[in-house]
């Protein structure tokens, strides 16, 4: 992962200290420059400015190391080490220049310097990327290695042939492949601490030729100034190094491409030259070399193109049946409205399907359902649009006029395909089918309003013989209000209606604000605020469900920004819905919206109810292995309120567990207590936190605490509020949040103990 929020240093007295030998080194050796004196004690300067710029650089010395992830605490101690060498590099060459004494060795630390500081850049680049690694990393190679080509050509080209030594040039080149190749691929959202490391790095190559091109009396005033410039840039990286840096993923649409096109379109012209130019061979290996590692990155473009094609194909796809899902059958609907004058959409829903499901289990309701797409295939052409609306609903369109007589014929026809019971192994099932239509332009002219037109007659068919029914106006003095609704409801989306409020989120341990939790509310124009029940069901009815979400995450994310620019590192909780878990770019959505902010991946965490996560268990352990990958934390709502599958708890790729309302509300009788208090043991063992929500009073609150819950929610300790509200709510609480820890903790007793170490816990990982 990349980098964490990092703490800053514990040991402010050093790092002042380290910060004025620097800058009086720095300054005498300028000095001594600038006014002309010896070579030999300005390269003794520098040296002496090493030493302190190591100190800085050095993880564990001067700013907390534990606070750093292991890759960047590795890289920060190679740019240490790699310092200290070009100190000792430098300090034998001016005693060499003021007192003759030669010491050998000053290849071999400027070779060392150059290898350390080639890894440690490695090292901090590879930390700041997530995403794609692999086809980053062979980005920033392309742009290393042509860089790297055109400075063998154009810059040590007299160096290479005259034969000095090739392993300081070598790792010379090698050293500015990576420098070029981080800054390539990071760009400025790499760090501030990044990227003035990498610029001093690269200072440090560039006074390193400058010494093989010079006399070494000629060279000591230049190297000087350049490596003192280098040498205070690496330093000066730290100052920035306890800031939050999101990690940086890949570049999106033409800009994956432009980077390493231009650079690999670069190597190519200079390997063209090395043909009919006399330049150094090394030249031509590095432009040969990044010529070929921009055809293997093309051939991951396209493979990556493949599996995004086949992805964005199973998004829209209905996994069950391999129908078109409701996304997709709406495009294809409109397809069919902008070449067809008149057709007519059908709606074909399973009646009293539930409960079939419920008494038969869902695998049974799962074969119906494919069995059910399966009919109504054999029926159409292959041309006819048929798609999964949700649920046991299907779509069908029909080309043609001829009114409701003729609708009504089709529908009729529609329905006798499930004439027939459906076979379940040895047993046998009838299911009736209602059918809805409204006819296009009668009844509307748009694939969403014709849509809401069948799904209105479709509740119609229940209530008149043979179970179909044609869209009538007249349907509408019911459903008036429903229609309305969701129209005003799409342009909410879109006009700002939509609101966030926040219910906070406590620790049952220390009494601390552990999160919030991002609550919808729409501020309708006539009925005031309104809860997410009053209008949920029709965002996923209009298939809003991905822009809503959208929504909530984008204005969830800011406000979670706000919150850590003012101290409050807490982070935030989001709900999905099923239609979320059939969206495979979610979590390229999440880190969009992290990165942007600049938040790390801690700050967020989403939310699945258990019934959710149960319908498709494939699909949303899928969604939660992707999420994880990236950082995002996911729990597990409403569980033990549903049928609840305890053997999935092992294979389950969440972090925590949220209780059911109604267990919450039933501890206050000895069975309630006892089966929360069971299942608290059965989370703590599994390696999981568990929460609970819908706490409403202090008797609830402390039996919660007793029996060892994690963290809690609910109007006993505070309402959902809008962000303003909760700044205010969390500077009030601060002055409560002791006397309630201790409460609490009086209230805990012997239950909070320490969770048991991984044993389960990996068990749970590794099944």
């Amino acid at each position: 992962m990349g980098s964490n929020h990092r703490r800053r240093s514990d040991t402010p007295g050093v790092r002042l200290v380290l910060w004025w030998l620097l800058v009086f080194a720095a300054g005498s050796g300028l000095l001594l420059i600038l006014v002309g004196g010896p070579p030999g004690t300005s390269l003794l300067s520098v040296a002496a400015a090493t030493v302190p710029a190591a100190g800085l650089c050095a993880p564990g010395l001067a700013d907390g190391g534990r606070s750093l992830p292991p890759r960047a605490a590795w890289g920060w101690s190679g740019l240490t080490v790699a310092l200290l060498l070009l100190g000792v590099s430098h300090g034998l060459r001016g005693l060499d220049l003021v007192m003759g004494l030669v010491v050998p060795g000053v290849t071999l630390a400027q070779s060392g310097a150059a290898l350390l500081g080639l890894v440690a850049a490695g090292l901090l680049v590879r930390d700041r990327m997530t995403g794609p690694v692999a086809a980053m990393g062979l980005d920033g190679a392309i742009a290393g290695l042509s860089t790297a080509g055109f400075a063998a050509a154009l810059v040590l080209g007299p160096v290479l042939r005259t034969g000095y030594p090739s392993t300081g040039p070598l790792l010379s080149l090698l050293l500015l492949a990576a420098v070029a190749g981080g800054i390539g691929v990071l760009g400025l959202s790499g760090g501030r601490d990044l990227g003035l490391a990498l610029l001093g790095l690269g200072i440090a190559v560039v006074t390193w030729w400058i010494e093989l091109q010079l006399p070494s009396g000629e060279a000591a005033s230049s190297i000087g100034v350049l490596t003192l410039g280098g040498v205070v840039l690496v330093a000066g990286g730290t100052v920035y190094r306890h800031q939050t840096f999101a990690p940086v993923g890949q570049a999106e649409g033409r800009n994956a491409l432009l980077l390493p096109g231009a650079f690999a379109v670069g190597a190519v012209f200079l390997l063209a030259a090395t043909l009919t130019v006399d330049l150094p061979p090394l030249a031509g290996a590095l432009a040969l070399s990044s010529v070929a590692v921009g055809v293997g990155r093309a051939g991951l473009a396209l493979h990556e193109l493949r599996a995004m094609t086949i992805r964005e194909g199973r998004a829209r796809a209905d996994e069950l049946t391999g129908l078109p899902n409701r996304r997709a059958f709406l495009d294809r609907l409109a397809e069919a409205m902008a070449k067809r004058g008149e057709l007519g959409l059908f709606v074909v829903d399973l009646d009293r399907f539930k409960v079939v499901n419920e008494a038969l289990g869902t695998g049974s309701g799962d074969e119906i359902l494919r069995q059910a797409a399966q009919r109504l295939g054999a029926l159409l052409e292959p041309t006819v649009p048929l798609g999964r609306l949700g649920g046991d609903e299907f779509g069908v369109v029909l080309a043609g006029g001829g009114g409701d007589d003729d609708a009504f014929d089709a529908a009729t026809l529609l329905s006798g395909v499930f004439d027939a019971p459906f076979r379940l192994g040895d047993t046998s099932i009838r299911i009736d089918v209602r059918v809805g239509v409204a006819l296009r332009p009668l009844h509307a002219d748009d694939a969403t309003g014709l849509l809401r037109r069948a799904e209105i007659a479709t509740q119609q068919a229940r209530n008149v013989e043979g179970r179909v029914a044609v869209y009538e106006p007249s349907l509408d003095s019911r459903n008036g209000d429903r229609l309305i609704t969701v129209d005003r409801l799409r342009g909410a989306v879109t006009r700002g209606e939509l609101l966030v409020h926040y219910q906070p989120q406590v620790s049952l341990r220390t009494g601390d604000v552990v999160g919030v939790e991002a609550l919808v509310r729409w501020n309708h124009p006539d009925r005031g605020i309104l809860r997410p029940d009053s209008f949920l069901a029709l965002v996923e009815q209009a298939g809003l469900m991905r822009e809503l979400t959208e929504v909530v995450l984008g204005v969830a994310v800011r406000n979670c920004r706000r919150l850590w620019d003012s101290g409050r590192a807490i982070g935030v909780t989001v709900n999905l819905s099923a239609a979320n878990l059939l969206d495979a770019a979610l979590p390229d959505l999440i880190t969009r919206l992290l990165g942007r902010e600049g938040l790390p991946s801690s700050a967020l965490r989403l939310e699945v109810t258990e019934d959710t996560f149960m319908a498709d268990p494939a699909r949303a352990t899928a969604i939660f292995e992707r999420l994880r990958a990236v950082g995002i934390a996911v729990t597990l709502d409403d569980f033990g309120g549903g049928n609840s599958a305890l053997s999935y708890l092992r294979r389950i790729p969440t972090d925590a567990l949220k209780l059911d309302r109604s267990l919450v509300h039933g501890m206050d009788d000895g069975a309630g207590y006892a089966v929360v208090h069971s299942l608290v043991q059965l989370s703590h063992a599994l390696g999981l936190t568990l929460a609970a929500s819908g706490v409403e009073d202090p008797a609830t609150l402390e039996r919660l605490a007793a029996v060892g819950c994690d963290v809690v929610q609910g109007y006993q300790l505070a309402a959902p509020m809008p962000s303003e509200d909760l700044v205010r709510w969390l500077d009030a609480y601060r002055a409560t949040a002791g006397p309630l820890a201790d409460r609490l903790a009086r209230a805990a007793g012997p239950h909070q103990e320490e969770r048991p170490a991984g044993m389960l816990a990996s068990m749970r990982t590794s099944a």
